[in-house]
C-alpha cells in the first residue's frame, strides 16, 4: 500500500521536475494542467465508474 501510494504521488512530481527546467511559465502552466485534470478528467472517470 505504501509503495503503491508513493508511485501514485511520484509520476507528477517527476513530471513538475522536468518541466521546472524549462521556466517559470511552464512550470505554471504544467501545474495548472495537472490540477485542471484533476479536478475535472479524474472526478469524470469515478462517478461514471460508480454508475
Amino acid at each position: 500500500m505504501i509503495i503503491t501510494n508513493a508511485s501514485y504521488y511520484a509520476i507528477p512530481l517527476a513530471s513538475v521536475m522536468f518541466v521546472g527546467h524549462l521556466g517559470d511559465v511552464e512550470l505554471a502552466a504544467s501545474n495548472l494542467a495537472n490540477s485542471w485534470a484533476n479536478v475535472t478528467g479524474f472526478s469524470f472517470m469515478v462517478s461514471h465508474g460508480s454508475e
